[in-house]
């Protein structure tokens, strides 16, 4: 049976404060769960990648370039263990990175190993596991000092040398850490337990019970700065709060957010949500990010006027993904400008069965270059908004393009299927299929200009 398909609607996003919209998805299951900016300029993530969605997983170590392009990919399974993941890393020098994690051995579900591991070039130099039989350790965050290493445990913390030996163990009674980070010499844990300093050999400076903490980040004239659950908070050397709590538009699920000093402004980030703030707290700027439905974020950092998330896609599977955007909220530069236009389903093929329908199609555009230079490679993006996937539900490479300043080429992509639930009574239902072109190495443009196109699919159930 084949049906009339209605004339296509192109969706036009203008610019909006939100135009910083880059969002790289190499694969289609993992996450990503943390990352640094390097030396060399380009971004480090690491996390894991399981097997046919499975809890099997290899811990995952992937070098980007600062515009969103794989540079180099490993894949790591700790030998004789099901599950390997990477949840932090750190920069030691040149190509050199400290890495935590959590390894698991025996049945499915643990017990479970702390993992941490140098990695140079490319490849492992060492790695140690931490916990046992009668205890479990998961790695997922980290802090790295002038000479050691703070870890957190179940109700604890390790501190270890920077070449994993040297143990010392610190009781706290804390769980659900939130951040780790050196700040000034010192070790800072915020979580569900507030604010706590400590020495880089474990010995307790400080502390601040008053509030949940999430992340937090130094002053500029001394003390530290925390995010919490509604604002931020100020505080002295000595962990004393300074002034009363800023309140910023922040989730109330207690979802991810982070704090950074950067260019002489403090950077808040939550899932929604980027504040820029002065030294003194004033909120300066306040920009949506608006993550497309289906993007989480799981880390994020401000470096050089670019922020940075990384997270996953939530896709039916989970998929690795990152996002940057501009501190200033503005396009990025140096990129073509890829257009597309009329969307148009083709090829359509259906069958009605009592109470569903099942078919296919395939969805044609117009990719245009608009830029000044020649374009060889770029993708095409595609998501059913009815479907199990959101936005970057899939993606297609288009290479050997050679697409001069204004030329055009006609692409098909596909075959798309749709699976609907049909009451009784109705005698026809609609379905949309979304198309965006996308700028090289994969990166999902999602709010420039002109590059995204919608096209409706209309399926006869009977005759009127």
């Amino acid at each position: 049976m084949r049906a009339w398909l209605l004339p296509f609607c192109c969706l036009a996003i203008g610019l909006q404060a939100q135009v910083f919209d880059l969002v790289h998805q190499p694969g289609l299951e993992g996450r990503y769960t943390g990352a640094t900016f390097t030396s060399s300029g380009n971004w480090m993530v690491v996390g894991h990648r399981p097997f046919n969605n499975s809890f099997f997983s290899t811990a995952v170590l992937v070098r980007l370039s600062a515009t969103g392009e794989t540079l180099e990919e490993h894949g790591y399974a700790f030998p004789g263990h099901e599950l390997t993941q990477f949840s932090s890393i750190a920069e030691l020098g040149t190509d050199t990175f400290l890495v935590a994690g959590t390894t698991s051995f025996g049945c499915d579900f643990g017990p479970f190993l702390g993992l941490l591991m140098a990695w140079h070039d490319g490849a492992p130099l060492w790695s140690r596991t931490y916990g046992g039989e009668d205890g479990w350790a998961e790695f997922n965050l980290m802090a790295v000092g002038d000479s050691t290493i703070l870890l957190p445990m179940s109700d604890g913390l390790l501190i270890t040398s920077l070449n994993g030996d040297s143990l010392t163990w610190v009781q706290t009674g804390w769980s659900y850490v939130r951040s780790m980070r050196t700040v000034g010499g010192h070790f800072l844990l915020a979580g569900y337990a507030g604010l706590q300093r400590f020495d880089q050999q474990g010995t307790v400076e400080g502390s601040w019970t008053d509030a949940v903490l999430f992340d937090v980040a130094g002053h500029p004239d001394g003390g530290y700065v925390a995010v919490g659950q509604t604002g931020v908070v100020r505080f002295d050397a000595a962990l004393q709060q300074v002034g009363q709590l800023v309140a910023l538009d922040l989730p109330s699920d207690g979802s991810h957010r982070s704090i950074t000093w950067e260019n002489n402004r403090f950077h808040v980030i939550s899932d929604s949500l980027f504040h820029v703030l002065d030294a003194d707290l004033n909120v300066l700027t306040t920009l949506v990010i608006g993550h497309p439905d289906g993007y989480g974020s799981l880390t994020s950092l401000v470096t050089g006027g670019t922020a940075f998330t990384a997270g996953w896609f939530n896709c039916g599977a989970i998929g690795a993904a990152v996002r940057t955007f501009s501190v200033e909220g503005l396009l990025p530069t140096g990129t073509p400008d890829i257009a597309l236009h009329g969307v148009t389903p083709i090829d359509l093929s259906y069958t009605v069965y009592p109470g569903y329908v099942n078919g296919t199609f395939l969805a044609g555009a117009w990719v245009v270059n608009q830029g000044p230079d020649t374009v060889t490679h770029a993708t095409l993006n595609q998501y059913l908004p009815w479907g199990i996937c959101g936005p970057a539900g899939a993606s297609y490479p288009l290479n050997d393009l050679a697409l001069a300043p204004g030329d055009s080429v006609w692409i098909t992509q596909g075959p798309f299927y749709l699976t609907a639930y049909v009451d009784t009574g109705l005698t026809e239902i609609e379905r949309e299929v979304c198309l965006w072109a996308a700028s090289p190495n994969n990166r999902l443009d999602a709010h420039r200009v002109d590059n995204e196109g919608c096209a409706t699919v209309t399926l006869l159930l009977s005759a009127t």
